[in-house]
């Protein structure tokens, strides 16, 4: 499992049996930086914005851009 952390501490949930459960387990953790285009067989995982947007849209249908409304500031 490759895990890609957005902060400085994260939880990885961890199922295991139950006969194991009172025992002592040891967990290892190997910290090794992995580049983007190594993850699944060299093939990227990053999706093109069109994929990940394709749910949102915006009807702009009755829109109209008045440019001199736009420079109004007060």
């Amino acid at each position: 499992m490759i895990i890609t952390p957005d902060k400085a501490s994260f939880q990885v949930p961890v199922t295991i049996p139950s006969k194991w459960i009172g025992t002592a387990l040891e967990i290892d953790i190997q910290v090794k930086p992995v580049k983007m285009n190594e993850i699944s067989n060299g093939k990227s995982i990053k999706k093109p914005a069109s994929d990940i947007f394709k749910d949102c849209s915006i009807n702009l249908t009755n829109f109209t851009f008045n440019r001199d409304e736009a420079n109004e500031y007060n």
